[in-house]
């Protein structure tokens, strides 16, 4: 994906949906923090490894899920600040619905990269493929974005739709 926030747009509809399961921080967090990583390919030259597959994303989403559980608990003002800006309300989650929110926010986020990332060699880690197996074109690629950028925007209008209740 061209922006990282449409990974979040593109599942958020979720948690106006299911409510008392999505977690909301989860969700925002293991879909654009693996974005991260390619930032660390000017250093290294791998601009998606490790966090973008499946493999790596499970794990990095379980111990987010540990955070995020964490700072929820605790009160975090971060967490706080999250709920107050997006006027959501604040709800207590199980440990089970923030750990299934962060990994499916995550293989969410690297299934539609694999669909639109035409260089994704780790998709399958620890294998090195020759060429991203998901792979089916720039035809597909681009629709999956059409499919991201609508569900987006139908979030946008569930979340106003929220704030005017």
């Amino acid at each position: 994906m061209v922006f990282t926030l449409f990974h979040y747009l593109a599942v958020a509809p979720l948690q106006f949906k299911a409510r008392d399961k999505v977690d909301p921080v989860a969700l925002a967090l293991s879909t654009t923090l693996i974005d991260i990583e390619p930032l660390t390919g000017f250093f290294t030259g791998n601009y998606h490894w490790l966090l973008h597959s499946f493999f790596g994303v499970c794990l990095f989403s379980a111990l987010l899920a540990f955070l995020v559980t964490t700072l929820e608990r605790r009160g975090s003002p971060t967490i706080s600040f999250f709920y107050k800006v997006l006027r959501l309300e604040r709800r207590r989650y199980e440990f089970r619905y923030v750990l299934l929110t962060s990994v499916f926010g995550g293989i969410s986020h690297v299934f539609i990269d694999a669909l639109t990332h035409r260089n994704f060699p780790y998709v399958l880690f620890p294998f090195r493929a020759s060429a991203n197996p998901f792979w089916m074109g720039f035809e597909v690629g681009h629709f999956v974005q059409a499919i991201a950028i609508s569900l987006s925007l139908y979030c946008a209008y569930l979340w106003f739709r929220n704030v005017s209740k």
